[in-house]
């Protein structure tokens, strides 16, 4: 379980606020990747309502749920065709 010395990130509610450090262990990525994601588009949606970023700890699960993938993209597998069967 990791922790920032304040509370495991497993404690944290859907409803909070969190700084991109924390946000970025939740969706297992790096805070550099974070923001590049917030430049790009792409990545969770965050809010910056003045200088400083933050996440919603639910979205930030959800758009970890929803980016789980089980094959790259533009590599799927060819159909077999009956005469590559036999």
């Amino acid at each position: 379980m990791l922790s920032f010395g304040f509370a495991a990130v497993t404690d944290y509610k859907d409803d909070d606020m969190v700084c991109p450090k924390i946000a970025a262990v939740i969706v297992g990525l790096s805070t550099s990747t974070l923001a590049k994601l917030r430049c790009q588009g792409g990545g969770p949606p965050y809010y910056q309502p003045r200088r400083s970023v933050s996440y919603l700890v639910g979205e930030l699960r959800a758009w970890k749920r929803e980016s789980r993938r089980t094959q790259t993209p533009g590599r799927a597998a060819k159909p077999q065709s009956p005469q590559d069967i036999s």
